[in-house]
């Protein structure tokens, strides 16, 4: 069945219960259909007003979440991976060096810290980079759809999916200043 003849089906299911300026959304829940009263002031989801709009920006907020978090991880696994190594006296024999001294709970913390400081701090960079690359597509596609700054971040700001480019886009004073 198509969506067209889906939603004539549920009109002509709801004919003489809904009065007028009624609005409802309604939702299947497993074996459970919830029907949520929308007041008349209050405005329809991102995803479903501007489905476009919603798709770019989950879609960038994707990339920068995914941007540096892996080198993170990794970066601190290989620093214990070296600590490991310094510790376990395997680097004495391998590269023929004394890391005797290195051997120290105190020295592991703190490169573990740095290791993670660092990672962190390149990630940051990597989605700058993303952020600075996506952004001209974003904000044109933002324009289009009619929003400002602030009435965008309104609309974003407890969304869990879309932190990662609401975080940029709060911190873009060029785009914050300019007009729809």
């Amino acid at each position: 069945m198509s969506d067209n003849e889906r939603r004539s089906r549920i009109a002509a299911a709801l004919e003489g219960v809904l009065e007028k300026g009624d609005a409802f959304l309604v939702r299947r829940a497993g074996d459970r259909i919830d029907v949520t009263r929308r007041n008349p002031g209050e405005s329809p989801p991102l995803d479903e007003a501007h489905p476009e709009l919603y798709g770019h920006l989950l879609q960038v907020s994707e990339e920068l979440s995914d941007a540096g978090s892996n080198l993170v991880w990794m970066g601190v696994a290989a620093v214990a991976g070296i600590c490991l190594a310094i510790h376990m006296q395997w680097l004495n024999s391998v590269l023929g060096i004394d890391a005797e001294r290195l051997r120290s709970l105190w020295v592991y913390g703190f490169v573990m810290v740095v290791a993670f400081f660092f990672f962190g701090f390149v990630s940051e960079q990597m989605e700058r980079r993303i952020y600075a690359r996506r952004r001209g597509e974003l904000m044109r596609t933002i324009r289009q759809a009619g929003f400002t700054a602030r009435t965008l971040l309104a609309r974003i700001a407890k969304q869990e999916d879309l932190k990662n480019v609401a975080d940029k886009l709060k911190t873009d004073a060029e785009w914050s200043e300019s007009p729809r």
